[in-house]
């Protein structure tokens, strides 16, 4: 198995996928957006270097973060398999969906009833699911209006964190403004925002309370990673949600 090393933006370059690819070389799974920076990947680029270097290899891609925050469709991208999760968009937690290209077959790791096409027996949990249905439709329907409201409150927390004091950016892209306030730790500075109403994460769900292995890799100044902030805007976030975010965070 290879791992590869990001950018110092976050995200994977095709020449450094390209570096690692071997002829039998079975599976590429990569991030469409980083869900710490934000960063998007070339992911269309990366298949075709797949698909020249590698050609049996199935190629995966994690769009949790990419799903209705940036325009894609699974035939621009070209990919094999595509994993999305309802929570990400305002529908409930517990519920995904993973896209199969026509022909790619996979053996399940849960056997049983059957369900989900054999894939992952188990009942399904129907609510749930009708939930993500309707969280998609919703929106879908004003996908355009909400990338360009997520572009916007996304630009002016980050121009608003730039002018105060002690606040430095590490990573600003679509929808992610993840900063630092290097003379606290990253919960010192989670709890006192707390207390003001405003909750961000110090980084993924899926590392919490270790340091970030996104921001390390990318080379990151160690004093910056300890003390690191992901602040993850939604199209359902307001003006008055940002200033919160601002005044709090220069009151620190």
């Amino acid at each position: 198995m290879s791992w590869l090393r990001p950018d110092s933006d976050g995200s994977v370059s095709p020449e450094a996928l390209e570096a690692v690819l071997r002829p039998d070389t079975a599976l590429v799974s990569l991030m469409l957006v980083n869900n710490e920076t934000g960063a998007p990947s070339q992911i269309d680029e990366l298949v075709r270097v797949t698909r020249r270097a590698a050609p049996q290899a199935l190629f995966h891609t994690d769009a949790v973060q990419a799903l209705m925050k940036h325009r894609f469709t699974v035939r621009s991208l070209g990919v094999d398999m595509l994993s999305v999760s309802s929570h990400k968009i305002h529908g409930p937690k517990g519920a995904g969906a993973l896209y199969l290209r026509r022909g790619v077959r996979l053996k399940p790791l849960i056997l049983g009833g059957g369900q989900e096409h054999g894939l992952r027996s188990g009942t399904e949990a129907t609510p749930v699911v009708a939930g993500f249905a309707a969280a998609v439709r919703e929106a879908a329907a004003e996908i355009d209006r909400n990338i360009e409201r997520v572009g916007m409150l996304a630009e002016r927390l980050r121009s608003g964190l730039e002018r105060i004091p002690g606040v430095e950016i590490i990573a600003a892209n679509g929808a992610i403004v993840n900063f630092a306030v290097p003379r606290y730790p990253s919960e010192v500075t989670i709890r006192m925002l707390e207390q003001t109403g405003v909750f961000v994460s110090g980084g993924s769900a899926c590392a919490r309370g270790r340091a970030s292995h996104v921001l390390e890799a990318m080379g990151v100044e160690r004093r910056l990673v300890r003390s690191a902030i992901r602040a993850s805007i939604s199209w359902k976030n307001t003006v008055e949600d940002v200033e919160a975010l601002l005044s709090a965070a220069g009151s620190l």
